[in-house]
């Protein structure tokens, strides 16, 4: 092979060397078993969309990982040529703490012809709780008061719940 540059001189070449530029592997995907914020105590399990060579940014090598942490968690894939992929998208992961429910306004014994008694309770409900307060007897009103009417209550039933 003669190689010329701009000059016009040549140098013939004895050694021909080939160079294979291999891909790369494509961009996996994480997919989540469930949702991805959710109370502690609960998991989620992430998954690679790739099927061979996981390297999870936790050091984790497996093609799905549980997640019981707060945190940003992405995966790259590396093939037969030992070539990594680009980063996934990061997934966001939360956490939250379970509440500490204290009650305002609460006597511990009522009468059954007593009046109703409004309570209030800290935290008030936020957006993954239903309502702070339930059983027979309360009307809650989703604002983080609550109001109790002894005398709706079944005789049978000798508790409330708050949750």
């Amino acid at each position: 092979m003669t190689i010329f540059d701009v000059d016009g001189c040549s140098e013939i070449l004895s050694d021909i060397s080939v160079v294979l530029v291999n891909p790369l592997p494509p961009q996996p995907i994480i997919s989540a078993s469930g949702p991805t914020e959710f109370c502690d105590g609960n998991s989620v399990v992430l998954t690679s969309s790739s099927s061979n060579g996981y390297i999870w940014n936790t050091g984790q090598l497996s093609q799905s990982i549980t997640v019981d942490t707060s945190g940003q968690y992405y995966v790259s894939t590396l093939d037969g040529n030992l070539c990594v992929s680009p980063a996934s998208d990061a997934i966001d992961v939360t956490v939250n703490p379970i509440p500490v429910v204290s009650l305002n306004g609460l006597d511990i014994f009522y009468c059954m012809d007593a009046s109703p008694v409004l309570i209030s309770g800290d935290p008030t409900p936020g957006p993954l709780s239903v309502g702070i307060f339930s059983g027979n007897g309360i009307t809650d009103n989703s604002n983080g008061m609550s109001r109790i009417n002894e005398s709706s209550r079944s005789p049978d039933s000798s508790s409330f719940s708050a949750s």
